[in-house]
């Protein structure tokens, strides 16, 4: 009797003990902008590459777009180019004499996927590069020397 009254009280002790209480005061709560939450709030210098950003992957073997990466709360440097500076870039892909490019300044203007595929992603990765070539050279722990030395050779 002594034994199952000793069970009894450490299952009673056991059931309390397993409680959830969530611990709110520590909590942590993102309230600042993400890179996409800025660029959205401008939409009259930011819309075409807002745009951009949702049609290219981040990687080939998945579906995630670079827009939905950078609409992650964390520290990320985008040097985003404004609505002008994509239309004077289609400016000059359309004022080209290469055949390559396109007849008008225009996203229709792309009679090529592929093409039209590898703008998008010059225009989205080309705003993102420096950031990571900062980062790499940041992991190596390069000096300033050293930095200029690789940029010259690009």
């Amino acid at each position: 009797m002594r034994h199952k009254l000793l069970l009894l009280f450490f299952l009673a002790f056991l059931i309390s003990a397993c409680t959830e209480h969530v611990y709110t005061s520590a909590r942590y709560v993102f309230r600042e902008n993400t890179i996409i939450d800025y660029l959205k709030k401008h939409p009259e210098s930011y819309s075409i590459y807002t745009d951009l950003l949702y049609k290219v992957p981040v990687s080939p073997l998945g579906e995630t777009t670079v827009g939905q990466l950078l609409s992650a709360r964390g520290h990320y440097t985008v040097f985003a180019p404004t609505n002008e500076a994509i239309r004077i870039y289609l400016d000059t892909l359309a004022a080209s004499t290469d055949d390559y490019y396109i007849s008008a300044p225009s996203w229709d203007a792309f009679t090529d996927s592929t093409k039209l595929d590898s703008i998008r992603k010059t225009i989205v990765l080309t705003a993102l590069e420096s950031e990571i070539d900062r980062l790499v050279y940041k992991l190596y722990g390069l000096t300033e020397e050293e930095i200029k030395i690789i940029e010259e050779k690009e």
